[in-house]
């Protein structure tokens, strides 16, 4: 990317046709349309917090230090375009298809329809989402906690289905593999986990169970 030092990165991406984007700390949008010619820089007056593809790569989704929720799609006559807006947002993660974009809170995490109309609050135990990640089929929401928690939640009702713990300070990062299988986390303790997406479908005993057989011995036996 021409003149965007690499500490000012925050997020890069390329969608199916080939278009590449990135958002920094700096008050642009670049795009590169489908891997071809120059980088286009685009003003937005803002600093950028977050971006992510959908699930099918054909468009994606950026969030300003406004809060306003932008799209990029390039098969529509405007590259950029803003959707709306929610002042104090941190992260996005739109489903399989941009039909609904998640955003996360201080207080929470909030589902949008495609033109801001709110679909659902889901309350969140302990500290803020810093990252997110819906699955592809569009049926977890992952999200990364600056206690280094790792937090799952079913997208269809919003309970929180699982709480992951692994990493050493602050978990920053979350991404579901494109085949929906695995998740991956990263933290800032230099930690890169892997996580079994079928576990969140399992009952506790049964983890348990497979768990205690892989040790050879129980969990009470461990502690």
């Amino acid at each position: 990317l021409p003149d965007v030092p690499s500490s000012m990165m925050r997020r890069i991406g390329e969608l199916n046709d080939g278009t590449q984007w990135s958002v920094n700390w700096g008050a642009s949008i670049w795009t590169r349309l489908r891997g071809q010619g120059p980088w286009h820089s685009e003003p937005i007056g803002s600093s950028s917090h977050d971006g992510a593809n959908t699930a099918d790569g054909e468009r994606a989704n950026i969030l300003d230090g406004r809060g306003r929720v932008w799209l990029i799609d390039p098969a529509a006559p405007e590259l950029h375009r803003v959707l709306f807006e929610q002042p104090g947002a941190i992260a996005v993660a739109p489903d399989s298809q941009g039909d609904r974009i998640l955003l996360s809170f201080h207080d929470g995490m909030r589902l949008f329809g495609p033109r801001g109309e709110l679909l659902r609050f889901i309350p969140v135990a302990g500290s803020a989402v810093g990252d997110l990640a819906i699955s592809p089929d569009d049926r977890w929401i992952a999200g990364a906690q600056v206690d280094g928690t790792i937090r799952i939640w079913s997208m269809q009702d919003g309970r929180e289905v699982a709480a992951l713990r692994g990493h050493e300070g602050r978990a920053s990062s979350v991404a579901f593999d494109p085949s929906g299988v695995e998740l991956v986390s990263a933290g800032w303790g230099g930690q890169i986990l892997r996580w079994s997406v079928d576990a969140f479908d399992r009952p506790a005993q049964e983890l348990l169970a497979a768990i205690e057989a892989s040790w050879g011995l129980t969990l009470e036996d461990a502690l």
